[in-house]
């Protein structure tokens, strides 16, 4: 859980320097909307705490990038 914090924290620093917060992401099954912390999976809205929903946000808004528990982001 520790790793985890740890990553959502570096993400969310660097996040804020390279877009807005409000900036959705989207692909053709799913779609994440940040500043209302909605995620819609096929048409349905998915209830997610606050930690899954960063953590999903985190992956889905880089694509190919590779992340390790151990190191922290890598790309």
């Amino acid at each position: 859980m520790a790793r985890v914090a740890a990553l959502l924290r570096r993400h969310d620093r660097a996040a804020d320097r390279a877009q807005p917060a409000s900036a959705p992401v989207h692909s053709a099954q799913l779609s994440l909307d940040r500043e209302r912390r909605q995620a819609v999976v096929r048409g349905e809205r998915v209830e997610l705490t606050k930690q899954e929903f960063d953590l999903l946000y985190l992956l889905a808004a880089q694509p190919g990038v590779v992340f390790s528990a151990a190191a922290g982001v890598e790309r």
